[in-house]
């Protein structure tokens, strides 16, 4: 029983003795953290940098001004503490002797000291030093060096003018050339060999050098032997080396080069400080009567064409393009688009001249398509043809890219005096034209086109209450009407020329028959292959919209058409939007359009398309009956 109780009472105790041990630690950890919480953080003290600049010792001259250098005075936390020092300077620049100059720095804890030495030196000991220098300089005798200015043998041909070179002179390092006395012996233009002397005096001593001069004749070198076809070069010492015009390089002294027909021959001569002369001989053989021959291509590009000729005997001197201006150059380009009638006139050495007609090619210009902002609803191509429809501001935009537009434009007419929808043109011209598989893209154009479409019957079968005649028709390349005496209504006469350029006849009421009879004759020669009339005055003339409005004007849906260049065209149809006359002129110029006019406005407006074996297919309008459409159509 006794030990129950001891070994319980033991048990206890070590409970206790444990409880006490822990009670203690966590009294010893809490006040270890207050300790440290209550201990401040103790920044770290800056240290200072403190050091001269320049040499610690510095020597002067007797009565030289002395110069501050200065110092560095700063913490290494990059702090600038220079207005903390203060500086002792005692220096006497007028009296020898060694002063201390004394920097102190006091801040916070720093407390530093720096000196510099400064030695003046006596004046007796610096006149007694310039002394002995000066009469160092006086003991001393130096040779004149006189040397010339670029070769000592310069070549010169008769026609050329002998240019001073100059020299220089140095005795010691001074430069004395300003003392060259120069005698010059040479006459230019005279063949022969020359002396240039050059004299220096200085210091009782003379010095001379010579420069030689020869001036040749380079023309006394050549002879033409044309009994046995043949050049002789014969050259003197004074030549190097001759490049004869097969390119080979020759030492010889005496070189015969043949020659077999009339043209020029260029040699190339070196004198020996390597100058180069050129000598170009022209050879006629008198039995040589052959005309020059040549090949011509005149590319035509927009407005212009560009002319290569390619020579079959190489003894072409001069090419003359269409009549402009003679050249020399067997490529030449002009400002103008040439589309027919392309020569150019070969001259050779001998004077004989040969016409030869230039095959003309054309190049195309890029295509331009809708823009960004541009909703494209209809897009159809091939390699003559190209059309984009989009649509933008209320108007199908129509963008056209045509190889040849002077033959792509085309009409179609109703076959009687009955007027017809615009799709049943469109059909119409189809069928006639064998274009079933061809791309086509067609719009409305109200204008007298035809000889038919005179009299006053017009107005009972027509839509139109009143037309009036024009004067001159063309149709598919065929003159239809050309009544140049008659009355001609007051408005231009449209067409695309051989250049592929949207043109027109202004109005003429005013002129007389002869006068007229002239336009139509210059239209018809600049290629009209369809001609097109219509009430309207041009609306953008070189780029720039005309007022195209009039008293009877109205707003009204728009068509028309414009030019960008020559393979790109716009035609601009209303789909919602109405505009004035004079509104829609501007319309067509913010469009880029270089040459534009107003096909038609109101309810007669329709656009058409058909793709290559498609069906032809009305984009908008179309309901009014007309007498006339235009299409575009692969060539």
């Amino acid at each position: 029983m006794i030990d129950k109780i001891l070994s319980v009472i033991s048990f206890k105790k070590i409970i206790i003795i444990l409880l006490s041990i822990i009670v203690a630690l966590i009294i010893i950890f809490a006040i270890k953290k207050n300790h440290q919480e209550r201990t401040p953080f103790k920044e770290p003290q800056e240290e200072c940098i403190f050091k001269l600049k320049g040499d610690e010792e510095i020597t002067l001259k007797y009565n030289e001004e002395y110069e501050e250098l200065g110092f560095l005075a700063e913490t290494t936390t990059n702090k600038d503490i220079s207005d903390f020092v203060k500086i002792e300077n005692s220096v006497d620049e007028d009296i020898a002797g060694i002063y201390k100059i004394k920097y102190k720095l006091i801040y916070n804890n720093c407390n530093e000291t720096l000196y510099r030495s400064v030695i003046v030196s006596a004046k007796e000991e610096e006149e007694e030093k310039d002394k002995e220098e000066e009469e160092e300089k006086k003991e001393i005798e130096y040779d004149i060096k006189l040397k010339l200015k670029g070769d000592e043998k310069v070549y010169l041909n008769i026609d050329e003018i002998y240019e001073e070179l100059g020299a220089t002179a140095y005795y010691g390092g001074t430069n004395i050339s300003s003392n060259i006395e120069i005698e010059n012996g040479v006459i230019d233009g005279v063949q022969g060999n020359y002396k240039v002397l050059y004299y220096v005096e200085y210091k009782n001593k003379k010095v001379e050098i010579e420069r030689d001069v020869v001036i040749l004749n380079i023309d006394d070198y050549f002879k033409v032997d044309e009994k046995n076809k043949k050049i002789i070069v014969t050259v003197t010492d004074d030549i190097k080396a001759v490049i004869t015009p097969n390119k080979l390089v020759n030492y010889k002294k005496v070189i015969e080069y043949p020659i077999n027909k009339s043209t020029e021959y260029e040699f190339q001569l070196y004198t020996p400080d390597l100058k180069k002369y050129t000598k170009t001989i022209k050879v006629k053989i008198t039995d040589e009567d052959k005309p020059p021959q040549g090949v011509c291509i005149a590319t035509v590009k927009g407005s212009s064409t560009s002319f290569v000729v390619t020579s079959l005997d190489n003894d072409i001197v001069t090419y003359n393009y269409n009549g402009i201006a003679t050249t020399k150059n067997s490529s030449f380009t002009t400002n103008s688009s040439i589309n027919k009638n392309a020569y150019v006139i070969l001259t050779d050495l001998a004077g004989n001249m040969t016409k030869i007609d230039c095959n003309i090619k054309y190049a195309y210009l890029d295509v331009i398509k809708p823009k960004n902002d541009e909703n494209t609803v209809y897009k159809s191509e091939s390699s003559t043809l190209k059309v984009y429809v989009s649509k933008k501001d209320g108007f199908y935009i129509t963008r056209v890219w045509a190889a040849n537009a002077n033959r792509q434009l085309r009409k179609q007419v109703v076959n009687s005096k009955k007027v017809v929808k615009p799709i049943t043109l469109f059909k119409d011209a189809i069928n006639e034209n064998n274009l079933s598989s061809k791309i086509m893209v067609g719009f409305n154009a109200s204008g007298i086109v035809t000889k038919d479409w005179y009299s006053s019957l017009i107005s009972k079968n027509s839509a139109y209450n009143y037309m009036e005649p024009i004067s001159l028709i063309v149709t598919n390349g065929k003159v239809t009407l050309n009544d140049y005496q008659k009355y001609s209504a007051d408005y231009p006469i449209y067409y695309i020329n051989s250049k592929n350029q949207l043109s027109y006849i202004p109005r003429i009421k005013s002129k007389s028959a002869s006068e007229r009879k002239k336009i139509f004759q210059n239209a018809i020669d600049d290629g009209a292959y369809n001609t097109f009339g219509f009430t309207n005055k041009v609306a953008v003339e070189n780029y720039k919209a005309n007022d195209i409005s009039f008293s009877g004007d109205y707003n009204a849906r728009r068509q028309g058409i414009c030019q960008i260049d020559t393979n790109n065209f716009i035609v601009v149809t209303s789909n919602t939007k109405t505009m004035w006359r004079g509104d829609y002129a501007k319309y067509l110029q913010s469009l880029g359009c270089k040459t534009a006019f107003n096909l038609d406005g109101g309810g007669s407006t329709t656009l058409m398309y058909k793709n290559a074996n498609g069906t032809p297919m009305t984009l908008t309008g179309g309901s009014r009956p007309m007498q006339m459409i235009l299409y575009f159509t692969e060539s």
